[in-house]
């Protein structure tokens, strides 16, 4: 879903072994080839209080909020479609100053292929094509439309792109019944996304915008460029991906700079809750990996190995 977004077979496969270790690490003590990682699980509400500036930069967009239900209430007693967010905060040291690094050679279709190997069907589209822009499509998807601007305009890259589970995946999803459908419509065994990329401007790099990644990153120097990646549709289990990514000088190590990548994914709180209560699959599994539905590829192999892996894969594209 994303994630962004942020090629990679031949460079994973030869590329010198990266570890994850804790993102909390002091700047000074940051070794090169090493991506430093935290995670967390939480409801959308609650991480809009918490952190509300990591939120609003990483929201779906400016002001979007959970959608209220067309009922009373639900089953839970609420009166919202909750969504379940998973945030990992990477980063990595690149040994080279912030000014000589850019993001515009990932930001063409074939970069983002071959970032996301795991997605088929990759190609760019336009504001036109975007499914809340289908009039047969509006009142469902309309709500993901940012109420400033419309989705793929401007000077962005956007990318629809199709996730195929496993046959293992598919087989544990339909025994378990976890998605619901008709006798005439059979189990999705994919999921549509589409994605919009940008680099990030002057505006997002200075002024307040400037100090809010600042506090987000952990690191007092300013960001010197920047990408965004917005995962603004997917057709079924996730809500929303995001993924900001900027480069800032090293405050402790002059001539070298810090590479802070953070992903959100939003996952649908209702199919979660459906999952654990009808199947031994619990949420944490499938973030670690360990799940029975874990798959060997993309998403599928974990949440936490996913990002690492996206993040491996941009550390050895700036090197």
């Amino acid at each position: 879903m994303s994630l962004i977004n942020i090629c990679t077979a031949a460079i994973l496969l030869f590329a010198a072994p990266v570890l994850a270790q804790d993102f909390n690490t002091p700047n000074d003590r940051l070794e090169p080839g090493v991506v430093y990682q935290s995670e967390k699980i939480v409801n959308f509400n609650d991480w809009m209080r918490a952190s509300p500036e990591e939120g609003a930069l990483l929201n779906r967009y400016p002001g979007f909020v959970q959608q209220k239900t067309k009922k009373a209430v639900l089953e839970d007693g609420s009166n919202e479609y909750v969504i379940r967010m998973y945030v990992s905060r990477n980063k990595f040291i690149v040994n080279k100053p912030a000014n000589q690094i850019t993001f515009n050679h990932i930001l063409n279709l074939q970069a983002i292929k071959a970032a996301e190997p795991a997605f088929v069907d990759h190609k760019v589209i336009t504001t036109a094509q975007v499914v809340s822009e289908d009039p047969a499509k509006a009142e469902k998807w309309g709500y993901i439309n940012d109420p400033a601007r419309k989705w793929c305009s401007g000077n962005v890259l956007c990318v629809q792109m199709r996730f195929n589970f496993s046959i293992i995946v598919r087989g544990v999803i339909a025994g378990y019944n976890l998605k619901k459908t008709s006798d005439s419509e059979p189990h999705q065994g994919h999921v549509d996304m589409q994605l919009e990329a940008s680099t990030m401007t002057p505006a997002h790099l200075t002024g307040q915008n400037g100090e809010i990644l600042k506090r987000v990153t952990g690191i007092p120097t300013p960001a010197q460029a920047g990408v965004i990646q917005t995962t603004f549709y997917a057709s079924d289990y996730f809500e929303y991906g995001k993924v900001v990514t900027v480069v800032q000088d090293n405050p402790t190590r002059p001539g070298t700079s810090i590479v802070t990548a953070i992903y959100a994914i939003g996952l649908k709180d209702k199919m979660i809750k459906k999952m654990e209560a009808m199947s031994p699959i619990r949420i944490n599994d499938i973030i670690s990996g360990t799940s029975i539905i874990r798959g060997s590829r993309g998403p599928e192999k974990g949440f936490g190995p996913y990002t690492r892996d996206l993040t491996k894969t941009l550390m050895m594209t700036l090197k």
